[in-house]
């Protein structure tokens, strides 16, 4: 259902669902260690369903907020060694992300 949306609005939505659908999938087949891509999507007849590997400790957000607001300098250090890590490897397909916050931060723990 397009709701509100005229055909050029919702053509150029769905043309940047597709980049975003065809950003993820080659994130995921470069086998980027600090990224996280879209494994797979399936189309319905009214939705689009993106596939990810599921976070085990959910975003930075919820972590810093599990932890009271607070997160210890060595894990700082830590996790903003894998954000540059991961931007550099944006960097490898000519993808930048524009939005890098806590909440698009996915954590995972061994």
């Amino acid at each position: 259902m397009r709701g509100d949306l005229n055909d050029e609005e919702f053509q150029k939505k769905m043309n940047h669902l597709h980049n975003e659908i065809s950003m993820g999938e080659r994130v995921f087949k470069g086998g980027c260690k600090n990224l996280h891509g879209i494994m797979e999507h399936k189309k319905s007849t009214n939705n689009y369903y993106l596939i990810q590997e599921a976070s085990n400790c959910g975003s930075l957000a919820r972590l810093i907020e599990m932890r009271g607001g607070f997160l210890h300098e060595n894990e700082v250090q830590i996790i903003l060694r894998q954000l540059v890590n991961a931007v550099k490897e944006l960097k490898k397909f000519q993808i930048v992300h524009r939005a890098i916050t806590p909440e698009n931060v996915l954590v995972f723990s061994e």
